[in-house]
């Protein structure tokens, strides 16, 4: 990623073939999980959805990037613009309460909350 934004791919880690998939391996890797047990801890992860998942995640860095946001770490007010953005593009509910999901299972915690639990963003989506 470009803009300050921290990369979600390290050397030693494998080619993974999923956006989601690379989130979830930096995450175990920065807490100091050896590949073995990544890779046990991937495997539970529901391929079938991962696909969909990818791809908002990829719309949610492709915004990110534009706006030189980083994905995993910005504020709350970032994640809103997207929301904003997106019903300006005409997404309906169900897409961006999608994307709300995707942002919550990468981003880090604000105010001790996922972002999928997070007042303001439950105030947002009620808004849409």
């Amino acid at each position: 990623m470009s803009n300050g934004a921290s990369s979600v791919e390290s050397s030693t880690q494998p080619t993974l073939e999923s956006a989601r998939m690379q989130y979830f391996w930096t995450r175990y890797k920065n807490k100091g999980f050896s590949e073995k047990i990544i890779e046990l801890l991937l495997s539970t992860v529901d391929n079938n959805s991962t696909r969909m998942v990818s791809s908002a995640i990829c719309i949610w860095e492709h915004w990110c990037n534009a706006n030189n946001v980083n994905p995993t770490t910005c504020n709350i007010n970032c994640i809103c613009e997207f929301f904003s953005n997106m019903i300006t593009q005409g997404k309906s509910y169900n897409t961006i309460a999608g994307y709300r999901s995707v942002i919550s299972e990468i981003h880090t915690q604000i105010d001790g909350a996922s972002i999928g639990n997070h007042s303001d963003i439950i105030k947002a989506m009620q808004a849409i």
